[in-house]
């Protein structure tokens, strides 16, 4: 069911297979048009960042936060809930590396210290606050701002789009079975679609915190798809060393001349039996 491991059901693709399947093939690569929507995501990023600085809310985020805290339903409630549980602060690093462990034995070492290194973006949004921005108090309303534990932008929303986008674009590349697929890469992506949704209706987040995360998250996602099928490229050129401990492979001579070959072509490593 996942391109590259040791199933009947699965297809292989490795550095030094020159005929790669379609799901690692690099038609579908990233280009210039995913360079362009990260730059553009970046720059609304920052002209929000520079709107709240300036401003305590924003005209339209207290109406809109108490009419989705009204109209959430039992169905919002529980949708908020199940996602601050897998989101939590206790509990994200063990679903992090849940998640590291499954895509290593299922889909290939490649994939796994991708989503790692996705894993540490995400943990330096921690770092520091774009905006002295307090969360809502337990009344929806405004208090004031606490270095450190700000609310813009949400990290929740940057965690989901992250981790569970990069899951999903697993799913959609690696996963041979077509009911499967779907119902794995619809379930990734409904996380990050509604992760901004929930941390509003839970009282977490004011709007446009939520909207900030995913427009960094999303600047940060398409810049790590467009260095996904390159990484590899580069540290074959690099260092041996690097490239081993990034793919469990060694470079021989073919692999030399297929990485030459694969310069202008770039095919990403997977698991193989």
């Amino acid at each position: 069911m996942l391109c590259g491991a040791s199933n009947p059901h699965m297809n292989s693709t490795s550095p030094q297979d020159s005929n790669a399947n379609e799901c690692e093939s690099p038609r579908g690569r990233p280009g210039f048009p995913t360079i362009i929507t990260g730059a553009l995501a970046l720059l609304l990023a920052a002209v929000l960042t520079f709107a709240i600085r300036t401003n305590d809310l924003l005209p339209f985020e207290k109406a809109v936060s108490d009419w989705m805290a009204a109209n959430s339903g039992w169905v919002g409630e529980a949708l908020a809930e199940s996602l601050d549980l897998i989101s939590d602060d206790d509990v994200a690093p063990f679903v992090f590396i849940g998640a590291l462990l499954v895509t290593w034995a299922l889909v290939g070492r490649y994939q796994a210290v991708f989503l790692g290194f996705a894993g540490l973006l995400t943990a330096a949004t921690k770092l520091t606050d774009l905006a002295d921005r307090p969360r809502p108090d337990a009344d929806g309303g405004w208090t004031s701002a606490v270095t450190g534990d700000g609310g813009f932008p949400s990290q929740h929303v940057i965690y989901a789009i992250l981790i569970f986008g990069f899951l999903a674009l697993y799913s959609w590349r690696h996963v041979s079975n077509p009911l499967l697929r779907f119902t794995l890469t619809g379930f990734f992506t409904l996380i990050v679609a509604t992760m901004g949704v929930a941390r509003i209706i839970d009282g977490e987040h004011w709007p446009a915190d939520a909207v900030g995360g995913y427009l960094i998250g999303g600047a940060a996602f398409l810049a790590l798809h467009w260095l996904y099928p390159r990484l590899h490229v580069w540290l074959e050129r690099l260092s041996p060393i690097l490239f081993w401990l990034a793919t469990g492979r060694r470079i021989t001579k073919r692999t030399n001349r297929v990485g030459q070959a694969q310069q202008r072509h770039p095919v990403v490593p997977t698991h193989s039996p």
